[in-house]
């Protein structure tokens, strides 16, 4: 072959070769900007899915705040009452825009429309579509999934999340410093949520033994509950299967032995949260209860686990402040004396000694332009206050073993020593506001009306016969609802007297009708000390600023919101220890009945302060 022949192949050899390595590296270089492209366009698209993802959790929980916040305004609620079974107030749909139309979910979905994402020159880079599903086994859950696409990727994020109201109404029992002697025992139930603040991480709130049990449902359809029960309760609340129970314990220890159940396999509680974490568990019941040995033996759907609340809240005396968010110093005892004090949808009595009690405005000035009507200054000034021995002990102030405590109001049957018939009311702008008493007005069984936010200064109130009571007050439109808050009280904080509770009959709505039921018809009592529960059956929401009582075979349909709470038997004996002893526990039982938007104002004040639950449970790029 010819050297130049040769020449030539070499040289189209390496033409090709320098070709092929061209080729490749142009090839290499154009994958590589394929693959960054799309990875870009990819992380792209997850930015913008994830943009519509935390849009919309933040707007979920505004709404929700929100809609809580109608529930919990300070001012007397609608009169559409509440539900007992477990549901979120935006279950039913999300006004996102909050004016009154809310984004219905359909077939438990809301899908909502695309919206774009610019860049900060106003350049498009992406959509997303955002959907929320309610979850129809537990209401407090939602599960967001957020899609985002840019540049042809696609992108999807998901995040569960609970949302739920730790309000003071909002549990069977809100407790201060828990259970007096530590003791839920014999057969006390609660059903419904406990929530107890406590002091120390170490102490027990709650020694849970014999046949105690924490339920998360009910049913008063059976014989275990006598007619009372049923004739006060609105039909479709005598049973419910989920009360969105749990049991939360900021500071302190939980002791659970004997035979004490704590939820139940088929209706377990929504979650346990107690102190530090499981380890403040203490005493493990036993395996009979149905419940995993992984949870302790308890039923619930999560925990055991330590204590949840990042902003919890906090135990309620008259001197909390939060309850305007106006002016968010202001204490619960001043917005009490603005709303009874405020003649046009209240009334504020305060006890005089020596003479007839005074009505009292808002700014604590005497209304001299009101008079009350003469049953009524005679009962409250003491003019036949009892100086029978039966049925002592009114108040834990009264020693004497004797009734002719002159604080002490006693409403009760002729002949018994106490006022059968007390008219408080009087008129204002055509409006009746304040209280009335008859023993026999309603067929015999006695009625107690309340007409609006009513309080009683530097008095104990004492009803020992069974009554069907009455509430109106009026919302911020004027329209009337049926709910009103009766205030027991001190005079100030510097008072020795005054300020207990003691209903020793039933204390049910009256319930000729159906919408007149609990909890469509509800009086809340508010006793600044002790409230003693001696009657079978109560239906209302309840304060005490120190101690609730109650005893063998009493049912409390409603909530309890106290600084301690007491099973013990709440006795008659007029005898300071049977009030302060607080023994081992008996067959007492608290049936939690949500209000609603029925919860009367006075005492949605103090939840002005408290901020709605709302937990991420987890979070995944799909």
């Amino acid at each position: 072959m010819r050297p130049k022949g040769i020449a030539l192949v070499a040289t189209l050899a390496i033409l090709v070769m320098i070709a092929a390595l061209a080729f490749g590296t142009f090839f290499t270089t154009q994958t590589e900007m394929f693959t960054t492209r799309n990875d870009v366009t990819s992380l792209q698209a997850n930015y913008v899915a994830e943009a519509g993802l935390q849009k919309y959790k933040a707007a979920l929980f505004q709404n929700y705040r929100w809609v809580e916040s109608q529930n919990s305004g300070g001012s007397s609620g609608g009169s559409s009452g509440g539900s007992t079974a477990c549901q979120s107030s935006v279950g039913n749909g999300i006004d996102f825009d909050r004016d009154g139309r809310a984004t219905q979910f359909v077939n438990n979905k809301i899908t909502l429309t695309k919206e774009d994402v610019t860049d900060t020159a106003g350049t498009v880079i992406g959509s997303y579509t955002v959907s929320i599903t309610r979850d129809t086994a537990t209401p407090q859950f939602y599960t967001l999934e957020s899609v985002g696409t840019s540049s042809g990727a696609t992108a999807k994020v998901r995040m569960v999340v609970q949302m739920a109201n730790t309000g003071l109404l909002d549990n069977a029992i809100f407790a201060g410093q828990g259970q007096a002697n530590k003791f839920m025992n014999g057969n006390t139930s609660i059903r419904g949520g406990i929530y107890v603040v406590g002091t120390s991480p170490t102490t027990p709130v709650i020694i849970s033994n014999g046949n105690f049990q924490m339920l998360n449902s009910y049913d008063i359809r059976g014989n275990d509950y006598d007619d009372a029960a049923r004739l006060g309760m609105d039909d479709a609340n005598e049973a419910a299967s989920d009360l969105c129970a749990s049991l939360r314990v900021q500071y302190g220890q939980v002791d659970i032995s004997g035979s004490s159940q704590i939820g139940t396999s088929s209706t377990p509680l929504k979650g346990v949260y107690v102190g530090r974490g499981a380890s403040d568990i203490i005493n493990n019941p036993n395996s009979s209860t149905g419940c995993p040995i992984e949870k302790r033996y308890l039923c619930t759907d999560n925990g055991p686990s330590a204590f949840d609340l990042s902003n919890p809240p906090s135990f309620p005396n008259f001197g909390s402040t939060g309850c305007d968010p106006a002016n968010p110093s202001r204490t619960w005892r001043q917005c009490i004396n603005t709303d009874s004090g405020d003649t046009s949808k209240g009334l504020r009595i305060r006890y005089v000694s020596g003479g007839n009690p005074i009505i009292v405005n808002a700014n604590g000035t005497t209304n001299t332009s009101l008079t009350l009507p003469s049953s009524c200054r005679t009962a409250l000034s003491g003019a036949v206050a009892s100086t029978s021995s039966s049925g002592n002990g009114k108040g834990k102030n009264n020693t004497s073993g004797t009734e002719a405590n002159t604080r002490d109001i006693w409403l009760g049957p002729s002949g018994s020593g106490g006022d059968s018939n007390v008219d408080c009311r009087v008129t204002v702008g055509g409006r009746t506001v304040g209280w009335r008493y008859d023993a026999t007005g309603n067929s015999g069984r006695g009625s107690f009306e309340v007409y609006g936010d009513v309080q009683l200064e530097g008095f104990n109130l004492r009803i020992y016969s069974s009554v069907e009571y009455t509430a109106r007050s009026w919302d911020d439109s004027g329209a009337t609802v049926q709910n009103s808050t009766l205030v027991v009280s001190k005079i100030n904080d510097s008072d020795t007297e005054g300020g207990n509770i003691r209903i020793e009959g039933n204390f049910i709505p009256n319930g000729d009708g159906g919408s007149r039921r609990f909890p469509h018809h509800v009086l809340g009592l508010v006793a600044q000390e002790d409230f003693f529960q001696q009657g079978n059956n109560i239906m209302a929401p309840i304060y005490a600023g120190d101690t609730f009582y109650t005893g063998q075979k009493r049912v409390l349909f409603g909530s309890v919101v106290s600084n301690y709470f007491c099973t013990t038997d709440a006795g008659t004996s007029g005898n300071v220890a049977d009030y302060t002893g607080c023994n081992a526990g008996q067959g007492s039982e608290v049936i939690y009945i949500n209000t609603g938007t029925n919860k009367p104002g006075i005492m949605q004040r103090p939840e002005q302060a408290i901020q709605p639950v709302f937990k991420i449970l987890s979070y995944e790029r799909l």
